[in-house]
């Protein structure tokens, strides 16, 4: 079977395409990963938070609270 230029051309667009679409798959699972981290941090912290305690707003890193509430 022989390949024309033409369809090693169309062969090449769609490899570089899967690629791309792999690539932002991937960017995607880390940002999910990487905020289902930052929810677990803030849940042991709640859990090892003594009650009636300031409550912490964070920003997107998680170690760096931005202010504490007292109830």
């Amino acid at each position: 079977m022989e390949c024309s230029k033409e369809n090693v051309r169309n062969l090449e667009q769609l490899l570089e395409s899967l690629i791309k679409m792999v690539g932002k798959a991937n960017q995607k699972i880390d940002h999910l990963q990487t905020r289902v981290r930052q929810l677990e941090y803030l849940v042991k912290e709640q859990q090892l938070a003594p009650k009636g305690g300031p409550i912490r707003i964070y920003h997107l890193r998680p170690h760096e609270p931005t202010e504490e509430i007292s109830l």
